[in-house]
């Protein structure tokens, strides 16, 4: 009999959930608007996303899912910022309420999972993914298995204007507006800056040659301690790579990089990755 992992992929703006099958199709999925504000208004809906797989609930190995915040040891969920949220007992509301395990993860966790083992990293034995949007997370596969979370890398220390500030500050894609501000540059958001990138409008030069040199600085720090033999990309930012991503590959030309193969399917891939391989087997991840 086929058994399946139902996976979420928890948002600030959308919650996705499949019913997953051991070959790692998509059986069906769900999309809605994240509850955002309301702790109870938000456990209540992953329960009813949950259950409209209730019918293959007897077939379900676990229930596993990505959120877009730091998850402890235990598996509970500190504060989701952008769900505004805290304190969130997600793993004990729904272990209560479903018979099978439950797996709670970052999201880029996830999504790491999944290219390194599912996606371009799959050739390779080790993998650092990287997502860059509207904050920056990024996890590192080795031998197929989760060795190094770095969910909050978009706090790491990067050099800035002759200080030191948090990465996401000026990297992700909202801290490249407030970049371009620093550099007498007014946009709206990081899509403006990129289309006036494409334009090859002289005014983003100097905005563009302070990002690359934040990116350079991050990128040669992984790879120094880490020593990945790919890097995978991912993220809004990343829709961008025809305008920039010829420069990151000449940051560090003995390694690979390519942007990752799984899309917006990769949170929930993962998801499944980790709920299939936690219940075959007693090594977690």
């Amino acid at each position: 009999l086929m058994t399946y992992v139902i996976a979420l992929d928890i948002g600030g703006t959308n919650c996705r959930v499949a019913l997953i099958d051991e070959t790692y199709q998509l059986v069906s999925s769900y999309v809605e608007d994240t509850r955002v504000g309301d702790r109870s208004l938000f456990l209540t809906q992953v329960e009813s996303l949950i259950r409209r797989f209730d019918t293959y609930l007897p077939f379900v190995r676990a229930i596993s899912l990505g959120v877009p915040g730091r998850v402890d040891a235990h598996e509970f969920i500190p504060i989701l910022p952008n769900i505004k949220i805290h304190d969130v007992p997600l793993k004990t509301y729904l272990s209560s309420r479903f018979l099978c395990p439950v797996f709670i993860r970052n999201d880029a966790v996830m999504a790491a999972l999944a290219e390194g083992n599912l996606g371009h990293g799959r050739s390779y034995r080790s993998s650092y993914f990287m997502t860059i949007s509207t904050g920056i997370g990024g996890a590192l596969i080795r031998d197929h298995q989760l060795a190094y979370s770095s969910e909050e890398i978009g706090h790491m220390l990067v050099p800035y204007n002759n200080t030191w500030i948090e990465l996401e500050q000026r990297g992700s894609g909202t801290g490249i507006v407030k970049l371009a501000q620093d550099n007498g540059l007014t946009i709206d958001s990081s899509r403006t800056f990129w289309q006036r990138v494409g334009q090859k409008d002289s005014q983003t030069q100097t905005t563009y040659d302070a990002w690359m040199h934040i990116m350079t600085h991050t990128l040669t720090f992984i790879d120094t301690y880490f020593q990945p033999d790919i890097f995978i990309f991912s993220g809004g930012v990343m829709r961008n790579e025809a305008l920039f991503f010829h420069d990151f590959k000449t940051m560090l030309p003995h390694r690979h990089m390519v942007i990752a193969e799984l899309g917006q399917n990769a949170g929930l891939l993962g998801a499944a990755y980790l709920g299939f391989s936690l219940t075959q087997s007693t090594e977690h991840l």
